[in-house]
């Protein structure tokens, strides 16, 4: 559940654009879910299969679609709306809003470096660390126990949470959140095999752009590049939990589900979509506009737009058929060795 400052059920009509059923004063202060909503907060309908919940719901008020027969229950608040997950998007969004505390500054316990811009209306917390020739941008917020390597270029209105690292010649945009854990900028894993069967390290140089408009997960890692740039461009948006080899490039406005790994130099195109636990091996290029379902293994390139499962992976209706056949494969076992033994006893 989430709570706020109590908002009048006319309030949040007006915040969400709906038409109001029910009495426009009644006093609400949490969001919570459907089943567990009680008195005092509000939820949102959307789907007719769980219409059971919507009668049963405790909640003062809920908000549904504009074209919903309200007649079989009609002793509750309704808020009409033509999306009614979109209406619950403009109220979280107010809500959210409305409780930023707006800080800026530089906390005492922060330690910041030589040669060192940091924006006046930034916020730096408790025990940051900041290197030398690094810059911040106006109304950018590093959280506490965040790292930054020296010549780090952060934009503006960006948000680093508590225990993010950025090594160095890492750059971010504006408009970009990190959460906790993410690592940005770490050396790609790259290593010469000796004769002996060890390893020599092969220096990683390059660096880690993040463009604008960008979301890291917690605990996700963008390596470095070997030599140039690792890529995570305009608008993507990584789940906690991924790991972006060196070299790589991930196009504008691709979104990928947690537990993914993207081996180095590999290229995924813009607007793709990733189910979780994908992976893809190095040195392979990726078109736009490809979803790939959860647990998926990109072993090739992809070069047509479409949608793609399986390990290894391919085209959704294939890998239907493909599916369906080996359903059938023991029955067709059976058979070609009963056939076999019927032409061995003939002979």
């Amino acid at each position: 559940m989430a709570h706020f400052k109590p908002l009048t059920i006319n309030e949040i009509k007006d915040i969400i654009k709906s038409e109001l059923i029910g009495n426009p004063d009644e006093l609400v202060f949490g969001l919570n879910r459907i089943d567990n909503a009680s008195d005092g907060e509000l939820t949102f309908f959307n789907d007719k299969k769980f219409i059971k919940s919507l009668i049963n719901t405790k909640s003062s008020c809920v908000i549904v679609p504009k074209d919903l027969d309200l007649t079989p229950y009609p002793k509750r608040n309704y808020l009409l709306a033509d999306n009614p997950h979109f209406a619950l998007y403009l109220l979280l969004k107010h809500i959210e809003n409305n409780q930023k505390i707006a800080k800026s500054g530089i906390h005492s316990t922060a330690i910041i470096g030589e040669n060192t811009e940091i924006a006046k209306s930034a916020y730096i917390g408790p025990n940051v660390v900041i290197g030398d020739d690094c810059k911040v941008g106006n109304n950018t917020k590093i959280e506490a126990n965040c790292v930054i390597a020296n010549n780090c270029v952060i934009g503006e209105d960006s948000i680093l949470y508590p225990n993010v690292s950025l090594y160095t010649d890492t750059i971010i945009g504006n408009n970009t959140i990190l959460h906790s854990g993410a690592v940005i900028g770490a050396d790609g894993f790259g290593f010469l095999d000796e004769k002996d069967g060890s390893y020599t390290k092969i220096p990683q140089l390059g660096n880690v752009v993040l463009g604008n408009n960008v979301e890291i997960g917690a605990n996700t890692c963008v390596d470095r590049s070997l030599i140039g740039t690792t890529i995570i461009s305009d608008g993507v948006k990584l789940d906690n939990l991924i790991q972006i080899g060196h070299n790589a490039e991930i196009g504008e406005n691709t979104a990928s589900a947690s537990q993914t790994g993207v081996a180095g130099s590999t290229r995924i195109g813009k607007n793709c979509r990733i189910g979780g636990q994908v992976g893809f091996a190095g040195h392979i290029d990726i078109a736009d506009e490809v979803i790939i379902f959860a647990q998926s293994g990109v072993a090739q390139s992809i070069e047509k737009k479409g949608i793609y499962m399986g390990s290894p992976t391919r085209d959704r209706m294939k890998y239907f058929k493909i599916d369906r056949s080996l359903d059938s494969l023991p029955e067709i076992v059976y058979d070609f060795e009963r056939k076999k033994k019927e032409l061995q006893k003939n002979q």
